[in-house]
């Protein structure tokens, strides 16, 4: 490893633990809003939702942008809550994927029609990809979790929705998915994978339950998995690594 690298990784973790940035970030995320049209039951942001006039404001981003740009930031992920939401999203993108080399728009994909994705296929489609959140490959696990009934039903509706119209745009656009790993969807983790793959995706990641996902300094994550569902995870973690080795996803 290039000893640039090494240094960098100290002194993230310096930074990490001495609360005290002593290294510029290698990515950079933007909070657009904490508005959500779903009621995950491991996310507290649905209940500290923003107003429009409390957001971070257009102007707002290009300045963050500009500045990131000048630092060299390569990779921006714009997030919220939903950030499609948001009736400047499209201005906002469309600002970002100019001046940032590559940019992830985290979406749980509910919030979609024939015009949204007609917007995305005019975007440069290897500048950006959408990072949708799916955390069952079934209706009733996935909406379990999501808090709100038909929500897997129209994230599949929406996925066939972007292809149609980007195959009719002579394009297409890259789409990655997201789950949250927990107990709950833990025998589904692998159907998720193949569900992934056969669609075509760029990408399959993982994260963990947070105690706290607003404030991020909570890091206690005792009982959110028992021991049996840690041990249930060892042998998911080792079938992904397979799949990973045979398949490159």
């Amino acid at each position: 490893m290039e000893f640039n690298k090494l240094k960098n990784i100290y002194l993230f973790w310096l930074s990490r633990n001495f609360n005290q940035a002593f290294v510029k970030p290698d990515y950079v995320g933007i909070l657009l809003t904490k508005r959500c049209n779903l009621q995950c039951k491991m996310c507290d942001i649905r209940e500290h939702p923003t107003k429009p006039e409390e957001e971070i404001s257009f102007s707002g981003v290009k300045k963050v942008v500009d500045e990131m740009a000048c630092w060299g930031i390569r990779n921006m992920t714009l997030s919220g809550g939903e950030p499609f939401l948001r009736k400047d999203f499209f201005e906002i993108v469309d600002y970002v994927v100019r001046i940032i080399p590559y940019t992830a728009i985290n979406t749980n994909l509910t919030v979609m029609n024939e015009d949204m994705a007609l917007k995305l296929t005019e975007l440069p489609k290897h500048k950006f990809h959408l990072e949708i959140s799916l955390d069952g490959a079934t209706a009733e696990t996935h909406d379990s979790i999501r808090g709100v009934r038909g929500s897997f039903d129209k994230i599949m509706h929406n996925i066939k929705l972007i292809h149609a119209v980007g195959r009719s745009r002579g394009t297409d656009i890259r789409i990655g998915v997201t789950s949250v790993l927990m107990k709950e969807n833990l025998k589904e983790v692998m159907d998720i994978v193949y569900l992934a793959n056969n669609l075509n995706f760029v990408n399959v990641s993982f994260m963990p339950v947070m105690a706290d996902n607003v404030n991020l300094d909570v890091r206690n994550n005792k009982n959110i998995m028992d021991g049996k569902a840690i041990k249930t995870l060892d042998l998911v973690i080792e079938e992904l690594l397979e799949f990973k080795r045979k398949n490159g996803l």
